[in-house]
């Protein structure tokens, strides 16, 4: 063999090699090419389809693409795409197994009705661009697992399978969209209901996206969950049944002539979605009547939509007595009957009391004040446009709560009125409220306004009483019965020398140095008989060395308290008696080494 030749060879088998990689190994197998060849519709493209029409003897069904959506035109309804793009698909893969020619069918007189087209189960004409395919469809052969096609154009018949069928709908109902409302297609702003002579209107703000009560006025702010929870309900109310597609239907019998309740969605004025309801359904009392005005079909619908929609307008407003931003408020000013307080927020996020005396706030109370604050719950919609407060004991009000923020401008920090509540006095177990800048007077639990510091700045004091550390008390005196008993450290740093009675005592003054209230109860001189405080109560002064100076800190016991505890009373800031529960606990170990008759014995 010369070197050309050998070349020539190498050439060939690479050329071979490259057309194997290239062309062979990226073409359909056998298979696939037979599968694709045995497609009675090999070129058809599903996403390029824009309507799909389906002819019955008793019916027609038409849908059409519009705005890449669905939509039945025949009848008129929005249309769901889950039962068209499986017939489109369907239709994709028909594939054939037999070709019947024209002049075998010839041969068989009356092969029509033989094949199931005198008529046809249905005409299916399908626009995909600027092609159509259009097809009869007949009865299936003896084997039900095949089925007879006949294709426009074509005097033949093609045996293709009868799977296709499951995909073709029986009537329009099998692609109406099975929901009332089609929230993909929806945007609104606003919701009015018509109940009868009743029309209420909630409007959202653009601002802060809030719903709000426009009509009737005045206007209130509305229910968040009572409005999300009617939209939802109308998301998910599904149709129970299509009752007629005839625009010109008689509406008395299903009492949409004059509908009971009527419900309108609007983007701005423009209305984008109109619902009637109408009775009730004598065959079933679950189910209404309702007619869609965009559509004019008439259904039926469970009841539950209509029953909200029937709802006073009082039920979606508001019931939140106040609506605050709780990290925006700085500053809190309380006028109460018996004295005004203020409270500040400090830099560090701490609240402490102002005015009328300084002191720390306690910061598990605060919390619960602003906690109840925010939840206190309207329970009557008094009455609107109010002209004279006077008459609802809210001009001057009994209590008023102010909340502050601070705002930095030009001049420096102020503080800027962010909400302000007023209540009346109590009215058997009700209290009048009034907010800032409104005419409205609402009713409120007199019990829950309760649990609101109301009485002075002492209620919402540090629930520390003091600190010291044991080792600076110097002495003590108990105090009992009309007696006196005074205890003094020795030189020793001792109380007593048994070394028992000795430990108990300086216990009892270390879990004094970290005495805190387990609740504030009131202040006054007047209160104190009420709660069993006599001169002859028990008490205890304790002398303690603070800076270098002695200071005498004293605490008195009262009556039992409430789960096991002790009525107390110290003086604090301006010496006013501030009465307090005693830790139980703590007391009874007081009552057994400090008090009379002394277990402790002098040194």
């Amino acid at each position: 063999m010369n070197s050309t030749t050998a070349k020539w060879l190498v050439g060939a088998a690479l050329g071979l090699f490259a057309y194997i990689m290239l062309i062979e190994r990226h073409s359909p197998d056998s298979e696939q090419r037979a599968s694709q060849a045995a497609k009675l519709f090999p070129n058809f493209d599903t996403t390029k389809v824009t309507s799909i029409e389906i002819v019955r003897t008793n019916q027609s069904i038409r849908v059409e693409q519009v705005n890449d959506r669905w939509q039945l035109t025949t009848p008129f309804y929005p249309a769901q795409s889950t039962g068209i793009e499986g017939l489109l698909q369907s239709v994709s893969q028909i594939q054939q197994h037999a070709h019947i020619p024209p002049e075998d069918l010839a041969k068989q007189p009356g092969w029509q009705a033989s094949f199931g087209f005198a008529p046809p189960r249905a005409t299916v004409t399908v626009q995909e661009g600027t092609n159509r395919i259009q097809f009869h469809v007949g009865s299936k052969t003896l084997m039900s697992e095949q089925l007879y096609l006949q294709l426009f154009g074509d005097k033949g018949l093609h045996v293709v399978d009868s799977a296709f069928l499951d995909h073709l709908p029986d009537s329009a109902t099998e692609w109406r969209h099975p929901m009332l409302v089609h929230s993909e297609r929806l945007s609104f702003d606003r919701l009015s209901v018509t109940n009868g002579t009743r029309v209420f209107e909630i409007q959202r703000e653009s601002t802060n996206q809030i719903w709000r009560l426009t009509k009737p006025l005045p206007a209130a702010r509305a229910n968040f969950n009572s409005v999300d929870y009617l939209i939802k309900q109308l998301w998910n109310t599904r149709v129970s049944q299509f009752v007629t597609d005839d625009p010109k239907a008689d509406l008395e019998p299903y009492g949409l002539q004059s509908p009971e309740v009527e419900l309108t969605l609007a983007q701005g004025t423009n209305p984008v979605f109109q619902i009637q309801f109408g009775k009730i359904s004598t065959n079933d009392p679950t189910q209404v009547y309702v007619r869609r005005l965009s559509h004019t079909n008439i259904v039926l619908a469970p009841l539950e939509l209509v029953e909200i929609l029937r709802k006073p307008h009082t039920e979606f407003r508001d019931r939140t007595l106040l609506s605050f931003d709780r990290a925006a408020v700085d500053r809190i000013e309380v006028l109460a009957p018996s004295e005004r307080f203020a409270l500040q927020r400090q830099t560090n996020g701490v609240w402490s009391i102002v005015e009328p005396f300084q002191a720390d706030a306690d910061s598990q109370i605060m919390q619960e004040f602003l906690d109840t604050l925010g939840k206190l719950e309207i329970e009557k919609f008094e009455k609107d446009l109010v002209t004279d407060f006077s008459l609802y004991g809210l001009s001057p009000p009994a209590r008023q709560y102010l909340l502050k923020s601070a705002v930095t401008n030009a001049t420096g920090v102020t503080n800027q009125l962010m909400a302000q509540v007023d209540f009346s006095t109590n009215r058997v177990n009700t209290v009048f409220a009034r907010r800032l800048g409104e005419t409205s007077v609402y009713g409120v639990s007199y019990v829950d306004t309760l649990r609101l510091p109301h009485q002075g700045a002492y209620q919402v004091r540090d629930r520390r009483i003091w600190r010291f550390a044991s080792s600076n008390v110097t002495s003590l005196t108990i105090m009992q019965r009309g007696q006196s008993f005074p205890l003094t450290r020795n030189a020793a740093r001792g109380w007593s020398t048994n070394l028992v009675e000795n430990e108990a005592v300086e216990e009892a003054l270390h879990r004094l140095g970290q005495l805190r209230a387990i609740d504030w109860t009131g202040r006054g001189e007047d209160n104190l008989r009420l709660l069993g405080f006599r001169d002859s109560a028990h008490k205890l002064a304790l002398v303690v060395n603070t800076g270098g100076k002695p200071q005498t800190l004293t605490v008195e016991f009262g009556n039992p308290a409430p789960r096991g505890n002790r009525y107390a009373v110290v003086r604090l800031e301006g010496g006013e008696p501030i009465i307090f529960q005693f830790p139980g606990m703590l007391y009874q170990h007081l009552a057994q080494y400090l008090s009379l008759p002394p277990v402790a014995s002098t040194p």
